[in-house]
């Protein structure tokens, strides 16, 4: 069945990397074979679940430093995420229309399909040589 320092070492890289497979790779067994060990033994199973969860708030903490500093940067980016996600008070985002009775998702974003006309640079009065007679 299942080695106890596989076992371990697998826990501890759930830990550090939470990803069955990855983890799995690094102990030296197959996915499937972790897979297979939690059917068979719900103690493991749980025991699984709760390095998976370490390594994921690991990873949320580390996105945490990473969104503080591009705070602390001035990205702009950074900021709206953070006044988003955590001051109600200060930051109230608009409630997109619906775009039909009943809708309540996304509403859709308006492509503008009209050609633009983008002169090339330094041709900008080939199609309209005076300026000021805008039927050339």
């Amino acid at each position: 069945m299942l080695d106890p320092e596989v076992k371990q070492k697998l826990l501890e890289q759930l830990e550090d990397i939470p990803i069955i497979s990855v983890a799995a790779k690094r102990a030296g067994v197959s996915k499937a074979t972790v897979y297979r060990w939690k059917a068979e033994d719900k103690g493991f199973a749980k025991e699984v679940s709760q390095a998976l969860k370490v390594g994921r708030d690991g990873l949320v903490d580390l996105a945490e430093g990473k969104l503080i500093a591009a705070v602390q940067k001035g990205e702009k980016w950074a900021i709206l995420t953070i006044l988003e996600s955590h001051a109600d008070r200060y930051y109230k985002p608009r409630k997109a229309k619906a775009i039909e009775p009943g809708y309540k998702g996304i509403a859709a974003i308006h492509i503008h399909t009209d050609p633009v006309r983008i002169p090339a640079p330094g041709a900008e009065n080939l199609m309209n040589p005076d300026p000021k007679d805008p039927t050339g």
